[in-house]
């Protein structure tokens, strides 16, 4: 019994390990609130090619910036929301190895962010 047990434990832990994530994912998907900010790192390896930054933003009320910044500390997107509504982005960067950073900030703002930057090879 006990051997069967020990195969089967082995054998799920052996396929997780070596699971390949192909395409990493970072982003926020939350609640924001008056003066909250966030922000999140990916580290981009050489053979990435591009990124995608894609998702949506509810704004209820005040205002919302959004940067993203590549390796070199240059915001390759950078843009505020001050209109209520749903926002749409779907924006695609040549990749650059090194570490991107992803950031948000409410001014005064309240709403719904669900937004990811993936790399792609």
């Amino acid at each position: 019994m006990y051997p069967k047990i020990l195969f089967c434990a082995l054998l799920i832990l052996t396929l997780s390990y070596c699971r390949k994530d192909d395409n990493p994912r970072v982003g926020f998907r939350s609640e924001f609130v008056v003066n909250s900010k966030g922000l999140t790192l990916m580290e981009v390896r050489n053979d990435a090619e591009f990124l995608t930054l894609m998702g949506k933003i509810e704004l209820k009320k005040g205002r919302i910036e959004v940067k993203l910044l590549c390796p070199d500390e240059f915001a390759v997107y950078a843009t505020s929301f001050e209109t209520p509504g749903i926002i749409q982005i779907n924006r695609t960067f040549r990749a650059t190895a090194g570490y991107w950073k992803l950031s948000y900030q409410s001014m005064d703002g309240e709403g719904d962010i669900d937004l990811h930057l993936t790399s792609y090879q």
